[in-house]
């Protein structure tokens, strides 16, 4: 059944006008079955992937949530600080070092940014005062985060760890929750700031300086220093843009939303072609952009795959390669979520009834 929505969606795409690299590959039947990551908890969900093919996220465990790492078909809980009863993890590298956060929500400011490594060893970050989160991690070990500056406080500071040592990030003035959650190899990072208004700002954090962006969050930042922002308009409209070292690059119009950003400096996401009803795929670079059909981009990776549901139908998902798609089924149920991509081709995501699963293209 699939397999013909797919050839409905793509037929619908070159109807509707895709350019030649969209339209080269045609209807394709290509699918991929997914595999349960967590089939033995009541609910699993991803968070992070590396190219090492591991996979983390959290799970529920006798009504608690748990981290864990999946690799090869084998899941390991990550388990809690000492006394906890509460774990997530959050990101993980290429070497395998896993950053989240654990603790117990029984008293204010019991959570606290943790470091997983060599399998289940687990460090306590730290924190200013409250609880505190970490979110990124790159190959380096360098990590990412925020932290309250009291229990049950109104104030979160971005912190950054360089082997186990906690600094305060520079913050806008006023600002009250700072949010880093990228970070590139470099040891740059982007995320928002939240302002006396209330209102997000695009944020950069490079070489001990904060940038401001503009209204907005920055949900992309690549290894080049450039940053995908979801920017804020004057009348509350949102629109993205590429921060590019002091440069900022809009797209064309018709652009609605950009999903991805990859190292390579290309740009994913949806937009509404002249004359059509329903909105594209686009795959932008350099300025040429790239029709993709309805597909509706999630995810890119540094090979220039997208990861993809459909413009027109919940729960359907895709991979496009270059003109050719490749359908991902669930294993059970009817909807596929996949939200990750790395650059060996595994995916991940959940699937059925919110079980965390896993694609691997052949």
């Amino acid at each position: 059944m699939k397999s013909l929505i797919l050839a409905a969606v793509m037929v619908a795409a070159t109807a509707a006008g895709v350019s030649p690299a969209g339209a080269s590959a045609g209807p394709s039947t290509a699918a991929v079955t997914g595999i349960d990551i967590d089939p033995g908890h009541s609910s699993s969900w991803p968070t992070g992937i590396n190219d090492g093919n591991q996979v983390v996220g959290g799970h529920d465990v006798d009504d608690q949530t748990h981290g864990f790492v999946w690799r090869d078909g084998i899941v390991t809980d990550l388990g809690t600080r000492a006394g906890g009863d509460y774990s997530l993890a959050e990101a993980i590298n290429c070497t395998g070092d896993i950053v989240g956060e654990s603790g117990s929500y029984t008293a204010p400011g019991q959570i606290h940014a943790v470091l997983w490594r060599g399998g289940t060893a687990i460090t306590d970050l730290g924190t200013l005062g409250g609880n505190s989160f970490a979110t990124a991690i790159n190959d380096s070990g360098v990590i990412v985060g925020s932290s309250e500056l009291q229990p049950s406080g109104t104030q979160f500071r971005a912190v950054m760890w360089r082997q186990g040592v906690m600094r305060v990030l520079p913050t806008m003035p006023g600002s009250y929750y700072d949010m880093p959650n990228l970070l590139n190899a470099s040891g740059t990072a982007a995320g928002y700031s939240v302002l006396p208004s209330g209102t997000p700002h695009a944020a950069l954090w490079v070489n001990g300086t904060i940038q401001d962006l503009g209204l907005g969050r920055a949900i992309g930042l690549n290894s080049l220093g450039q940053v995908l922002v979801e920017g804020v308009d004057a009348q509350g409209r949102t629109y993205p843009f590429l921060w590019d070292h002091g440069r900022k690059i809009t797209f064309p119009a018709s652009v609605l939303a950009a999903t991805a950003l990859n190292d390579r400096g290309q740009v994913a996401g949806t937009y509404l072609p002249a004359g059509a009803a329903q909105a594209h795929g686009f795959l932008w670079h350099a300025g040429a952009l790239t029709d993709l059909g309805l597909l509706a981009p999630v995810s890119l990776n540094d090979e220039g795959q997208i990861l993809a549901g459909s413009t027109t139908s919940y729960g359907l998902a895709f991979l496009w390669n270059h003109g050719s798609v490749t359908a991902l089924l669930p294993k059970d149920g009817t909807v596929a979520m996949p939200t990750l991509l790395n650059d060996d081709g595994l995916i991940a995501g959940t699937a059925g009834v919110d079980t965390a699963t896993a694609w691997r293209l052949p």
